[in-house]
């Protein structure tokens, strides 16, 4: 029986060599869903999911449509994602969520072998990587991608400056006018380049040690799904390891294997603490250390900020500053930081989960003299004030400020122009997030702590709801804001995950 018999009716162009006899879910029933059901002969399904789906139902033939709690329950080989819009962030969660592996998540367009011709979620990629890495030379080695998508080289420079070259056929005089120059071989290239391009077939134009001669700072190479690497596909990625740090970007219809030059900056000796409530596939390296708070879940690999010098009672009151406190009373690396189970800071304004700050980034930033890496500042469109009153109701909003006012007046008179500039202002920098040398944390968190421990023992919230009893944890996070104004550090800003 063959694989076009088992998924899919007669339907010209559709082949999935690849996927033969493989046991699959659909996530996703919406328009994409609807819009190719009917070319799905559903032999290999074993069932279909949405997050709208809260109680187990059958669809069409008796498959089973399940809650997404029930994946693990169920032996798949893919999970086929029916979304393009929200696909990184579908993959997101269901790796920190459920736990799965992100090689079982393929989209619907890998599925029905549907990949453009153009893939713009790629160019994209390709624009924004440019643009953040300052990329000023590029050779596209292949010639097969952008000229699909760009005609003139005013279309790309313009917001990335950056000059292209090519190895490839011409194809069209038009070529001209993306390229500067265009080679037929690597053995004509005179130039040195910030990054190479480089297409599937790569290996037509170019060998290991013409890459190695090129000595680019950057590879970008997009490959399709379940591709067949050959030889020298697999070998390029095991000598690059030598020289470039690699990272893989899985899009709707495109991997991007990018290799980035390692640097010669001395790697930091950081640990950045994921706070994490609740069961979550969250980061964790060397770099990246799990912490569990409160009382609801408690992992064996994870740290516990019962163990040790802790305020652990504290945090149904104030949330992810008892794990500051943990931090603060029991870290001992040179730079610490505060993450959480899904919010992370990005490398740069690339938003995927391949480019979550690296140790890397954080040793280059504080090399160049900088102090403390925080979430991008917000600009609210109410009052810090009025923000709280909207999450807890302002006669808690109003209980608390009472008593912070009272205690900072008490404890730390020269601060209060700068609380009351934050309270009434419109800025914050969320979410407790930082990372930063142990000698400005310590001076943040004796200040913090001075006070906050009295505040949120002093504020009755006993016949408040969870979020009621949050109340003294909402002016914790301005609290950051307020002791920043009068410091002199050199702040470095970077994008935080969107949840």
């Amino acid at each position: 029986m063959t694989v076009k018999k088992l998924l899919y009716k007669e339907r010209k162009g559709i082949t999935m060599d690849t996927i033969h006899d493989k046991k699959l879910i659909i996530y996703g029933m919406g328009k994409l869903f609807r819009k190719y059901k009917q070319h799905i002969l559903w032999d290999n399904v074993i069932a279909c999911t949405d997050k709208t789906i809260s109680t187990p139902e059958l669809y069409d033939n008796n498959i089973p449509v399940i809650p997404l709690q029930e994946i693990s329950k169920k032996y798949f080989d893919y999970i086929v994602i029916f979304v393009d819009e929200y696909f990184e962030n579908i993959r997101v969660n269901l790796m920190g969520y459920y736990d799965i592996p992100e090689d079982k998540m393929i989209s619907w367009r890998v599925f029905f072998n549907k990949s453009p011709r153009v893939s713009y979620e790629m160019v994209d990629f390709l624009k924004n990587y440019i643009k953040e890495t300052r990329v000023k030379k590029l050779l596209d080695v292949g010639m097969r991608e952008l000229p699909n998508f760009f005609i003139c080289r005013q279309q790309l420079e313009k917001d990335t400056f950056v000059e292209i070259d090519g190895i490839g056929e011409c194809g069209f005089p038009l070529y001209g006018n993306l390229y500067h120059h265009i080679y037929h071989s690597f053995n004509q290239v005179r130039s040195k380049y910030d990054m190479l391009f480089l297409d599937e077939n790569f290996e037509e134009y170019l060998s290991w040690n013409d890459i190695l001669e090129a000595a680019p700072k950057y590879i970008i190479w997009g490959v399709p799904y379940l591709f067949q690497f050959k030889k020298s596909h697999t070998e390029l990625i095991q000598k690059s390891e030598e020289f470039w740090i690699n990272k893989k970007y899985r899009l709707p219809d495109k991997i991007m294997y990018v290799f980035e030059k390692k640097s010669d900056v001395r790697l930091c000796d950081c640990k950045i603490f994921v706070v994490t409530h609740k069961k979550y596939n969250v980061k964790h390296d060397l770099m990246y250390q799990p912490i569990c708070v409160g009382n609801q879940y408690q992992n064996k690999e994870y740290l516990n900020e019962h163990l040790g010098e802790n305020i652990a009672y504290l945090n149904d009151r104030i949330n992810e500053c008892t794990a500051l406190y943990w931090m603060w009373r029991n870290g001992e690396s040179e730079y610490i930081g505060l993450n959480h189970y899904r919010r992370y800071f990005y490398n740069n304004r690339i938003k995927h989960s391949e480019n979550y700050l690296s140790i890397e980034t954080v040793s280059e930033i504080f090399e160049s003299d900088y102090d403390i890496i925080l979430p991008e500042a917000i600009v609210l469109s109410r009052t810090l004030l009025d923000n709280i009153a909207a999450g807890v109701g302002e006669e808690l909003r109003n209980q608390g400020l009472e008593i912070v006012q009272h205690l900072i007046k008490r404890m730390h008179p020269d601060y209060m122009d700068a609380f009351e500039y934050a309270m009434n202002g419109h800025l914050l920098y969320m979410c407790n997030m930082f990372v930063t040398h142990r000698r400005i944390l310590n001076q943040y968190c004796e200040w913090l702590f001075s006070f906050l421990i009295d505040g949120a023992e002093l504020l009755d919230v006993s016949s408040c709801d969870s979020q009621g009893k949050r109340t003294m944890g909402y002016f914790a996070e301005t609290l950051w804001t307020v002791w920043l104004l009068k410091q002199k550090l050199r702040i470095f800003e970077l994008p935080i995950v969107s949840v």
